[in-house]
């Protein structure tokens, strides 16, 4: 059983955790090969709309912040981020606004992670980050 477990960790179809083994990325992104996705087929309309309305990126995201969809903008930013890619909630826009606006136990989860420098601006120090999240909830609600 060790001898698969690594295998698959390997290949990132599962991930091993300090309370054991989960699923991994790679299964999500087989997931997107999938024809019947729920979320992805329902998301379109909408981030359609919200793109033609603003003509900026529109991610749809989870907690995790894995972006199942990505229009991406004329004049946008050059961004990191990719459909069905993943980066942590706590160094990413959409992710600090659902951390933001998330539930107490989410938070304490995103910084039990640890918080790694992504770019030179990641904010790796907890009480900053907290100190910025509410400025985003400040700022408006989603």
């Amino acid at each position: 059983m060790h001898l698969l477990l690594a295998e698959l960790t390997s290949v990132g179809l599962v991930e091993r955790g300090t309370d054991g083994y989960r699923l991994g990325l790679a299964l999500f992104e087989l997931g997107r090969r999938v024809p019947h996705r729920r979320l992805c087929e329902a998301a379109p309309p909408f981030t359609e709309e919200l793109y033609e309305a603003t003509h900026e990126d529109v991610h749809l995201a989870v907690v995790d912040t894995v972006f199942p969809e990505k229009p991406t903008g004329r004049c946008s930013t050059r961004i990191t981020s990719r459909a069905g890619g993943r980066l942590p909630a706590y160094c990413t826009a959409t992710g600090k606004a659902l951390l933001a606006h998330g539930t107490p136990p989410g938070l304490a989860a995103a910084l039990g992670v640890g918080l790694r420098r992504r770019t030179p601006r990641t904010i790796v120090v907890p009480r900053l980050l907290l100190q910025d999240l509410v400025r985003t909830r400040a700022r408006g609600s989603p």
